[in-house]
């Protein structure tokens, strides 16, 4: 977060767009990261392994995809208006996309249609039906958010500085499709190299648009847009690990109430502190 943030005040995302020797660099550095084993930067459960070396390398991944957005959103107008449309949505969709994988057996789906598909078919035809519904999905949220968009537009209108960024949008955009993809049961090198930045790109960007203001505004603006829609996909995912429980045969009160404890824990202390429990569940 602090160097998105001392990069925007230095300008240096604008000196390395212009300088094709550090996205050069940065290429490289990422390169022999990754063949170096590094790429198991898991931020949602604190493990880094490779210690300094993910953070190395994360860090010009996520330079070196900043400078492949920003070049779509010059020179490809379809893809930037589809990239864009991700990008504004990207909690929304992050929310969904936690549902479906509380809900969707895909180790299941993945056994049984990989009898009838290749595995390339295989990806293709699991990333539609993400896609379709995360799209689905967040197209029917939009709608029931439609009574907030005078408010949103009048907030617009008096601050005429709160402007989107297409190239911010297209850049989250990309992650937040690619994340998508990377939870599928895919190999592991593609999981790998979509890990070693994927987390980290919207670290820096937040970082990147940080903007000093009143703490009162600060903690207002972040339970509104942050805490609230955590807690009611953190209630939607309990729900739906009590009714997996039962749905699977195997309910009782005690695997109702660890089930409960974990999720609490989880949504109080984060993800790192039940690790691959989490998981499982």
């Amino acid at each position: 977060v602090y160097l998105g943030y001392y990069a925007k005040n230095k300008k240096m995302l604008e000196t390395i767009e212009s300088s094709p020797l550090i996205t050069s660099a940065c290429i490289i550095v990422w390169i022999i990261g990754l063949l170096c084993g590094c790429g198991k930067l898991y931020m949602v459960r604190n493990f880094y392994g490779k210690g300094i070396l993910e953070i190395i390398v994360a860090v010009c991944a996520t330079l070196v995809l900043l400078q492949i957005s920003k070049y779509i959103e010059k020179h490809t107008a379809q893809i930037k208006r589809w990239l864009n449309w991700l990008g504004m949505n990207t909690l929304t969709i992050l929310c969904l996309h936690l549902i479906e994988m509380n809900v969707f057996p895909w180790g299941t789906i993945k056994n049984y249609c990989t009898d009838y598909l290749s595995i390339g078919w295989w990806y293709f035809f699991a990333l539609s039906l993400k896609l379709i519904w995360v799209m689905t999905g967040t197209y029917f949220v939009n709608i029931v958010k439609k009574k907030y968009i005078v408010q949103e537009k009048q907030i617009f209108m008096d601050n005429p500085q709160k402007v989107r960024i297409d190239w911010i949008d297209a850049v989250k955009g990309v992650a937040i499709l690619l994340m998508v993809f990377a939870h599928l049961p895919i190999d592991g090198r593609i999981r790998t190299i979509i890990f070693s930045w994927h987390m980290p790109i919207f670290m820096l960007l937040s970082g990147y648009l940080f903007k000093n203001r009143p703490l009162k505004d600060t903690v207002k603006n972040k339970v509104k847009g942050l805490l609230v829609p955590y807690l009611i996909v953190e209630g939607l995912a309990l729900g739906i690990s009590l009714w997996k429980v039962g749905f699977y045969g195997d309910f009782s009160m005690t695997n109702e109430i660890n089930i409960l404890q974990v999720r609490l824990l989880s949504t109080l202390f984060g993800i790192s502190y039940t690790s691959t429990l989490f998981t499982d569940i």
